[in-house]
């Protein structure tokens, strides 16, 4: 595959980019068309063709889009078409005469895919001087050749929002055939436009399995049309800000207060204005007190390759800002709850001095007053920043694009269902009406995905190496980070435990001595010395427990384990495929796509931990 300039991360302070607006149409269907139904077929695809130009067009023009795209760029609309005789050749032509890009994605190498229509290789030649991009997989013939069939009909599906299916609904006569790509299609949540080959019946729109056995379910005609725009409009648009879900008191009063003074946060918008400038030393203190009380294991140094070529620059220019960002959020609202629960302690100790020096009442019940303003505004400033919530929707963004970058190289894709599961996930409620907060994670992930490049040039072992090494190199990284959070994790749980029966057995001693000072000493000043010690070393046990049970340390060793062991496995089985076989990058893809998803699960785990602590003065 043809290599490019080498990827230059977007420099801190910088707003993450903005997709264009682009959508991506497929095509499958047979080689041999009933003469006496072209035309009509051609007639049906003009159609659909153009309302889909024309609809995607009208919809780049509104005030919604314009809030969120990169208007600079022109809309584009863009065919995948492995250029065989038949539906393949008929819905190129009508593509390219719609204003359509044509991006031709060939089973074989070119000169060996030819040999497929000596008769017609001219026109497919012509065809193929127009085509924007061209990749050659690594297909072969002989006993592969419907396998490599399948893999070009399979890669046309990964990189397509619509994929138009020439078809006589029958099921497919060969591996690969029209059947097998449509029914692949609804699997991976790909809408089909149905036309049927013999030219007469209407069109039908199909979203699911059930509607390919049994058509009658599936939208026809014009009903079908205004359920294409429909999915346009809600693919395109971006997708209404989700009311907020305050889990407090103190939280709904404040989302009420924002609401009077007209600052409704919207996440997507406010992610694409957002810059990340270094922000103030304090926030790293939850770092520097797991510095304190678990010191970081060696880092190995394992990092991702560093991205070339179009497409990998392409991805990683989305995955810097999104990483930033959730490192920054991150540390804000850690420290924060770090800082409310010292800050909890400090109250405590006050409250503790006032009583039994009344001397010193006053100021200390006024440090005591400060302290609890210093909470609030701590709780106050995690609801109205949203620092818990940023956090895990930019963490999720993040990763999204991190895999893509390692899968787009040779064409496979993360699977539409499991994007939309993490969605889903988001929610509090999953039977609510109302969108996820973090539904917007999915929505910018996809407008990115539709307006990214596609690999061209030939897929050789060298490019298979490269891929290789990008995904065993990604594999590393997180083989790393396991096996350092696991280790970190581990001795953090150990360390607060120990902290917290110390501060016990301190408080047992002093319990003791204070009992035995009241028998037999009546020194008022030692015996509340000894009361002192006794009301405040269980506030600094209960805050080091409070920590320990907040960040789940145990949980998270124990997910590390399970994930470094299955990124040894992965690896193992990544280095074991032979890159000088067939269709190897089907291999390669099916290994990286399935360790892609096992670490896409792995995050939603981690999301599904923490979204629930949120910060609270209580």
């Amino acid at each position: 595959m043809r290599p490019s300039r080498d990827a230059t991360p977007p420099p801190a302070g910088t707003a993450p980019p903005r997709p264009g607006i682009a959508w991506r149409v497929g095509v499958t269907g047979s080689r041999t068309l009933a003469p006496d139904t072209i035309e009509a077929l051609r007639a049906a695809t003009t159609r659909v063709l153009a309302l889909v130009h024309a609809e995607i067009t009208a919809l780049a023009r509104s005030d919604a889009a314009a809030a969120v795209y990169d208007t600079t760029r022109p809309v584009a609309c863009r065919l995948l078409s492995p250029l065989a005789e038949g539906a393949d050749r008929l819905v190129a032509e009508s593509a390219l005469a719609a204003g359509y890009t044509l991006e031709a994605p060939l089973p074989f190498p070119r000169s060996q895919y030819e040999a497929d229509f000596p008769a017609s290789a001219g026109v497919f030649r012509a065809l193929l001087g127009k085509a924007a991009r061209m990749i050659e997989l690594d297909g072969a013939r002989g006993d592969d050749a419907d396998l490599a069939y399948e893999n070009v009909g399979r890669y046309v599906v990964r990189n397509t929002d619509l994929l138009v299916a020439l078809w006589d609904g029958q099921p497919a006569r060969g591996r690969g055939g029209t059947g097998d790509i449509v029914r692949f299609a609804l699997r991976a949540g790909v809408p089909v436009w149905w036309l049927s080959s013999n030219g007469q019946d209407p069109p039908r729109l199909l979203r699911t399995e059930l509607e390919m056995r049994e058509p009658w379910h599936a939208a026809a005609g014009p009903a079908a049309e205004q359920a294409l725009k429909a999915l346009l409009r809600g693919a395109i648009l971006p997708p209404p800000s989700a009311e907020l879900e305050a889990e407090s008191r103190i939280g709904r009063i404040v989302d009420a207060c924002a609401a009077l003074c007209r600052r409704q946060p919207d996440a997507l918008r406010d992610y694409l204005a957002e810059d990340d400038r270094p922000g103030w030393k304090i926030w790293q203190s939850y770092n520097r007190f797991m510095d304190w009380i678990a010191p970081p294991p060696p880092d190995d140094g394992a990092q991702m390759l560093p991205p070339i070529g179009a497409v990998e620059a392409y991805w990683h220019t989305l995955y810097t800002p999104a990483d930033r960002r959730s490192q920054a959020h991150g540390d804000r609202y850690r420290s924060s709850y770090l800082g409310i629960v010292v800050l909890a302690f400090v109250a405590v100790v006050c409250a503790v001095l006032g009583l039994a020096h009344p001397a010193i009442a006053l100021p200390v019940t006024l440090v005591e007053w400060l302290v609890l303003m210093a909470i609030a505004a701590l709780v106050i400033g995690n609801h109205l920043m949203r620092w818990h919530e940023r956090w895990i929707a930019y963490r999720l963004l993040s990763e999204l694009c991190r895999k893509q970058q390692a899968l787009a190289p040779f064409g496979w894709s993360l699977p539409n269902w499991e994007i939309d599961r993490l969605a889903a996930e988001s929610a509090i409620d999953p039977h609510a009406e109302a969108a996820p907060r973090e539904a917007w994670v999915a929505w910018y992930f996809t407008a990115a995905r539709r307006a990214a490049p596609l690999p061209e040039g030939a897929v050789t072992a060298a490019s298979l190496a490269r891929a290789r090494g990008l995904g065993l190199s990604l594999m590393r990284e997180q083989l790393g980070y396991h096996e350092r959070r696991r280790i970190r994790s581990r001795r953090a749980a150990r360390r607060l435990g120990e902290l917290g029966k110390v501060y016990f057995i301190v408080t047992l001693i002093g319990v003791t001595l204070k009992i035995g000072l009241l028998l037999t000493i009546e020194d008022r000043m030692v015996e509340g010395l000894v009361g002192l010690v006794c009301a405040v070393i269980p506030a600094l046990s209960a805050a080091f427990v409070g920590l320990r049970a907040y960040a789940e340390f145990e949980l998270l060793a124990h997910q590390s384990a399970r994930m470094a062991a299955a990124m040894k496995a992965a690896m193992a089985e990544l280095d074991a495929v032979r890159l000088d076989r067939p269709l190897a990058s089907q291999e390669l893809g099916t290994t990286l796509y399935a360790t892609a998803v096992t670490m896409l699960q792995d995050i939603a785990g981690w999301a599904q931990l923490f979204r629930m602590k949120i910060v609270e003065a209580g």
